[in-house]
């Protein structure tokens, strides 16, 4: 266990506890640290102040864990739980194994994200509506298996999405098949870096006139075979 009285230590704000494997809960009361804003792991415990609702007023950068085997249902809890700060500027969500996005994000209540990164969240299919986000300026995409469609869904259901997304990566999407836009919409005016790895099932991509530079690897040949053809 840690100390039970590291509540106290109000200007902490760096706490890395990774290797610490013999854990079994944090100790009460960490919400209470205001000034904390990296917190490498965090393991739910059952006690009164050892929940995951303790991190919901921090702006913090956190891995959370629960100590027993690992249950796909409460992958989504504890996400849902993990609700950011609403002026929080980068988000990284790794190994998440829940089917669908915490409500947090599919409501856009973190809407001040300049840098977002999904990676390993192989049960999530579907992306929540990310276009609506103003100050979004790069998107990381790394093994989303159950990823099938890139569409409205991630637009947000309106005409101009994605105003300021820069950079985009999409890396091992087996299952991806299709990549569409809303005709009439304005999607992604201001992409210039796009990244796409290993996605064999994708044929074709929209039309992106702002994209200066475009990597692809480990694709199906009916993609290239497309750009080719959208280049003349």
């Amino acid at each position: 266990m840690l100390p039970k009285g590291m509540k106290h230590l109000k200007n902490l704000r760096y706490l890395d506890i990774k290797g610490c494997y013999e854990l079994t809960c944090m100790p009460a009361g960490l919400g209470q640290l205001s000034c904390l804003r990296k917190l490498s792991r965090f393991i739910v415990g059952k006690d009164n102040g050892c929940g995951i609702d303790e991190l919901k007023d921090l702006a913090l950068e956190v891995n959370a864990k629960e100590k027993s085997h690992h249950r796909h249902g409460n992958d989504e809890d504890i996400l849902s739980g993990l609700q950011p700060h609403s002026s929080l500027k980068k988000l990284c969500i790794m190994e998440y194994q829940g089917v669908s996005s915490p409500n947090w994000m599919m409501d856009l209540l973190v809407p001040n994200l300049v840098e977002i990164s999904l990676q390993k969240c192989e049960r999530c299919h579907q992306l929540p509506p990310l276009g609506k986000l103003q100050f979004l300026k790069a998107l990381t995409i790394v093994r989303m298996d159950a990823l099938k469609h890139i569409d409205s869904n991630l637009y947000g259901e309106t005409e101009s999405s994605f105003p300021s997304l820069e950079v985009l990566k999409i890396v091992i999407a087996p299952c991806l098949e299709e990549w569409t836009t809303a005709n009439g919409g304005q999607h992604f005016p201001l992409l210039s870096s796009l990244t796409i790895r290993y996605c064999s099932k994708l044929v074709k991509l929209p039309m992106l006139q702002s994209l200066k530079e475009l990597q692809i690897e480990g694709t199906n040949v009916g993609l290239l075979q497309s750009l080719m053809m959208s280049a003349h």
